[in-house]
Order: C-alpha cells, then structure tokens, then sequence
C-alpha cells in the first residue's frame, strides 16, 4: 500500500500552492474559491484591454471578439476555462496574456519574465506560450537579433531550471 502513494509534492504549481495553503490558514475553502473568482473576473480583462487598445479594437469588435475567444473554447492551452477556475492555470493564463501584451510592444525583457511566472505557476501552460512567443519573436525579428533571442531562451530555461531538477 506505501508504494502507491506519491510522497513526492508536486512542485510545477509551487506558486499557486504556496498562496492557497496559507490564505486556507485564515479562510474557508469557499470563502477562498469566491474571492479568487471575483478577483479573476477584476483583474483577466486588465491585460485583454491593454491588448485591444493596441491593436486598435473599438468596442463592436470587442463585443464580437469576446464570445469566440471566452464562450466558445475559453481555453489557450489544456481545455481549461480561464475565467471562472480556481487553478494554477488561471494565474499562469493571467501571466501569459500580459506576456503578450509585451511581445506585441516588442519588450522582450518583460515577456519573458511573465513567462517565467507563469512556469512557475503552471509549467506545461507557461512553457507552450514560451514556445510559441519565442519563436514568433524569432520569426517576427527575421533573425536580425538572433543572438539577443537565444540570451532571452537561455534565461528563461536557467529561472526554471529548479523545477525541471526536483521533477
């Protein structure tokens, strides 16, 4: 029956569970779940706004974008809801998206410390957008500033490189 039991803790949401455990000190699971989802649904259109106004959205193509980005899948990555869940995914999702907020101003710097937040919150969800936004900058860059990319790549493996050894 011992060998069964995982005594290993799961350390690729070590964020999420280090807020929760300590809040749960002072707070009833439920209490805890209902702030969280008031304080989603406050602070996940922060970086969806920044987003519309750069590139330009008013507010018709906002009313329409907004059901098929959220009604439809409201996920990125792992069939997830982003809204209304009280997970790592939610933190790392809220991360990711002021990630691309910065790759879309091209500061890369900022991008990829997001990025490296959210890993820490979630490691499979901050690792896809670390793909996609790397390449993508790789991409959009031409490979003029290759070596600045790969110095970006390389900080971001080395911050989350505790996580992969204790993995």
């Amino acid at each position: 029956p011992n060998k069964t039991k995982n005594k290993k803790p799961c350390v690729n949401k070590f964020f999420f569970q280090f807020i929760m455990v300590f809040l749960l000190l002072f707070l009833s699971f439920e209490h805890l779940t209902f702030i969280f989802r008031l304080t989603f649904c406050l602070i996940l259109p922060i970086p969806l706004i920044k987003i519309y106004h750069l590139i330009s959205f008013n507010n018709i193509q906002v009313i329409l974008h907004l059901p098929i980005l959220f009604l439809w899948n409201q996920s990125f990555f792992a069939q997830s809801h982003i809204f209304m869940a009280v997970e790592p995914k939610t933190f790392a999702y809220f991360l990711i998206m002021f990630s691309l907020w910065y790759y879309m101003k091209a500061e890369y710097q900022r991008m990829i410390i997001c990025l490296m937040l959210a890993s820490y919150f979630h490691i499979l969800v901050g690792g896809y957008a670390f793909i996609y936004l790397l390449l993508s900058t790789l991409v959009s860059q031409k490979g003029k500033n290759l070596r600045e990319v790969i110095i970006l790549g390389a900080i971001y493996l080395m911050s989350i490189l505790p996580l992969h050894i204790i993995i």
